[in-house]
C-alpha cells in the first residue's frame, strides 16, 4: 500500500514538472506570438464533463457528471448499478443488487485541452443480497480510488487513468477509460 501511494505520488511530481515546463514554455511562445493568431483551447473553457467510464473508479462502469470548480480543479459524482442472480430452485436461488455513486475530485497540471492529473474519490454503496428467503442488506462507503491520467477536454472527452481501488486491506489495479463530451 505504501509502495502504491510513493509510486503515484512520484508519478504526480513527474507529470506536474513536465507539466509546469509546457505551460513555460507556452507562456513564452504565447508572449512572442502575434496578437492575430489564435491561441489553444482551454479546458476551463468547458467546464462541464458528462462520460461513460468503463473498469475504473466504480470497479465495471459508470455514468459520470463532473464540473471544473477552477482552471485546475474539478469534483465529480457517478452513477453505476449491478444485478445478478444465480440458481434454479427457489430454494437455491440467490442474488445481488448494487448501486454505486463515486464522488470524486480531479486536479489538473496544466490549463491546456490536453493535460495529465491525479484523481481520488470514494464510492457510496448500497446493496442488497438474497438466499432463498433470506435478505441482507448493507449501505455505506466502501470503495476507494486513486490514480493518475491524461485527459483530453475539447467537445469530446476522452480519459485514461490507471488507478487502484481499495477496499479495505484489498488493493486492486484498474484501468479506467471514459469517453463523453466537454460542454
Amino acid at each position: 500500500m505504501k509502495k502504491t501511494i510513493r509510486t503515484l505520488c512520484l508519478l504526480a511530481l513527474c507529470f506536474s514538472i513536465t507539466a509546469s515546463a509546457e505551460n513555460k514554455k507556452a507562456a513564452k511562445n504565447t508572449d512572442s506570438a502575434d496578437a492575430s493568431s489564435s491561441s489553444s483551447e482551454l479546458a476551463y473553457s468547458r467546464p462541464n464533463g458528462l462520460s461513460v467510464e468503463i473498469l475504473g473508479r466504480a470497479a465495471l462502469y459508470s455514468l459520470q457528471y463532473d464540473r471544473m470548480l477552477e482552471e485546475n480543479i474539478a469534483i465529480g459524482i457517478g452513477f453505476e448499478t449491478i444485478s445478478l442472480s444465480a440458481g434454479t430452485g427457489a430454494a437455491s436461488t440467490a442474488s445481488v443488487s448494487m448501486t454505486l455513486i463515486p464522488i470524486y475530485a480531479n486536479y489538473y497540471f496544466s490549463e491546456a485541452a490536453n493535460h495529465f492529473y491525479v484523481t481520488g474519490g470514494t464510492n457510496f454503496i448500497s446493496g442488497t443480497g438474497t438466499i432463498g428467503s433470506v435478505t441482507v442488506g448493507a449501505t455505506g462507503l466502501g470503495l476507494h480510488s486513486i490514480g493518475v491520467g491524461y485527459e483530453h477536454r475539447g467537445g469530446f472527452l476522452f480519459r485514461i487513468a490507471p488507478m487502484v481501488l481499495i477496499a479495505g486491506s484489498t488493493i486492486s489495479p484498474t484501468l479506467g477509460i471514459s469517453l463523453g463530451a466537454a460542454f
